[in-house]
């Protein structure tokens, strides 16, 4: 990535499907989810002039409210990643914009 991508950065969302599993899994280009989630925390160390908010967040939350059932056991483990690491962790919904607003004027 380019050093443009994350100058002068407020914050960064990683974000992955709350609904599919492998979306967290492949947050990066190392095998294992926590270093691959370390890998983007290691990018941003190493490009940001200053150190921005970082944030996990869990997508499609829309799906997962109308059936639980459809959650998938990304949600915990980016929890207890964003948790390990005193990043903020969010759930939000494109399609009905729960918890989007809040999320981005938490970045802001």
């Amino acid at each position: 990535m380019t050093n443009n991508l994350f100058h002068n950065c407020a914050g960064i969302m990683v974000c992955f499907d709350l609904t599919n599993r492998k979306t967290f899994e492949k947050v990066g280009p190392i095998p294992l989810v926590d270093r691959k989630m370390d890998y983007w925390l290691d990018l941003v160390s190493e490009k940001c002039r200053e150190s921005p908010s970082i944030y996990i967040i869990g997508t499609k939350l829309d799906e997962v409210d109308s059936d639980p059932s459809k959650r998938s056991k990304a949600q915990q483990e980016a929890f207890n990643f964003a948790s390990s690491r005193n990043l903020e962790y969010f759930e939000v919904s494109a399609l009905t914009s729960q918890n989007v607003g809040f999320t981005f004027q938490k970045v802001g």
